[in-house]
Order: structure tokens, then C-alpha cells, then sequence
């Protein structure tokens, strides 16, 4: 999970509750998510909180998938050629790369989200658009297109997350993941 400055605790609670209940019901280690900042200092939320981070980005090892969080200014992160440079060698390897809120600027930024449908935020489906013409900026919750997930951000994340979960481990353990966070399956 990479918590870019100004980051929601709440899409981050969004994202590892899930996969923390999983392992749970499972009584076994289906997900792991290290944290990563931009320097390996702790990353500040947007409610002005400083979370604790594993590492920074240039400390990273080879990631399966990573999840880039984001909520305000980031567009002054879509011209950090430094962090997009590095999101473009991720994905060279390989790596599903997820962009939860407006992560989705900076990951489309660094050119991954071309010709993909990206979930976005009511608020911010306009100025996406035109930013971004090379993608496809759409209305819904969520979207999963190859390697590339998308998330219109808050309480979409959860949804997103229990499909994770069914794709990676069934439906029946994510309708117990639901459950237990009192969420619709």
C-alpha cells in the first residue's frame, strides 16, 4: 500500500479491514500489506494524523500488487517524475497496480491507465475527463481491467475489496468478510 501525502484513513481502514478479516476467518495469511511513503517517514493523512509506514518506495522488493491511496492535492504528485518513473517500472514487472480516490491522477499520470476505464468520484468525473482524455473516466464504484484496478475512493473501496477476496478466494469467504463488517454481500 503506497499512502501518498494527504492520504484518507479511511480508505486505508477500507482497504486492510478486509483483507485483516479474511486472514482472520481463513486462520491463515491469504494477504499481507506492507506500507510504503514516498521516503520511508511516516505518511500524513489528510485529518492531519502521521501513519507509520514499512518502508519507502526505493526500499521496496518485487510487489504482487500495489494499492496507491490518495485523497487531496494530488495534483501536485502528478508531476513528481521520480514517483512516476517508479510506478512505471512496477508495472514492468508485472505488478497488478490499484489506484483507490484520486490516485487515480497520479497513476494515469505516469501513463498505466491509457485506454482503461477508471472509476471516479462523482465530484471529480469531469475534470478527470479532461485531464485524462486517454482514459476512459466512468462513473461506477469500481472497476478491475486487466492489471489495473480503480476506485472512485471511500466507501466503494470495501466493495472493491470483497471482489478481490472472491476472485482471489471465493465468494463464500467474502460474503463471511461481508458479514462481519456488517457490509451487503
Amino acid at each position: 500500500l503506497l499512502l501518498l501525502p494527504d492520504f484518507s484513513q479511511l480508505g486505508l481502514a477500507a482497504v486492510t479491514e478486509p483483507l485483516f478479516v479474511a486472514n482472520w476467518l481463513s486462520g491463515r495469511t491469504l494477504y499481507r500489506w506492507p506500507t510504503l511513503s514516498l521516503d520511508g517517514k511516516p505518511a500524513r493523512a489528510s485529518s492531519g494524523q502521521k501513519v507509520p509506514v514499512d518502508s519507502g518506495i526505493g526500499e521496496a522488493g518485487r510487489l504482487d500488487m500495489l494499492l496507491v491511496l490518495a485523497a487531496f492535492d494530488v495534483k501536485r504528485l502528478t508531476r513528481d517524475s521520480a514517483l512516476k518513473s517508479w510506478l512505471r517500472r512496477v508495472a514492468r514487472h508485472g505488478t497488478i497496480i490499484g489506484s483507490i480516490e484520486t490516485a487515480s491522477e497520479v497513476v494515469a499520470g505516469a501513463g498505466l491507465l491509457d485506454r482503461v476505464a477508471v472509476a471516479i468520484h462523482w465530484d471529480n468525473l469531469e475534470g478527470f475527463a479532461e485531464s485524462h482524455p486517454q482514459c476512459r473516466a466512468v462513473s461506477q464504484l469500481y472497476t478491475v481491467e486487466g492489471e489495473r484496478l480503480t476506485c472512485a475512493g471511500q466507501s466503494a473501496t470495501l466493495d472493491m475489496m470483497l471482489a478481490c477476496i472472491a476472485q482471489d478466494h471465493g465468494a463464500p469467504l467474502a460474503g463471511e468478510v461481508a458479514a462481519q463488517l456488517m457490509l451487503p454481500s
